[in-house]
């Protein structure tokens, strides 16, 4: 959010990229992002509610988050 404010964007992103199939630590990521009122499934990126009685100087930018799995690459003898 500070570097959004820095360039004066309107939306942020915060995304978490798991190099693995495993998806470890996704329930505590799921139980974060539940605290800002949002579900958040793998492989997806949601958009977090504003609180309008929360008073902030990030009122006016959009917030998203996300957890992405990578495929990972393939060996170029696998293809």
């Amino acid at each position: 959010m500070i570097e959004a404010e820095k360039f004066n964007a309107s939306h942020a992103l915060t995304m978490i990229h798991l190099f693995s199939q495993t998806d470890e630590g996704f329930d505590d990521f799921e139980q974060f992002v539940a605290l800002f009122g949002a579900k958040v499934e793998v492989d997806s990126i949601v958009h977090i509610p504003r609180r309008p009685t929360l008073r902030s100087r990030f009122n006016e930018t959009n917030l998203y988050i996300g957890w992405v799995r990578d495929q990972g690459r393939r060996s170029p003898q696998s293809s």
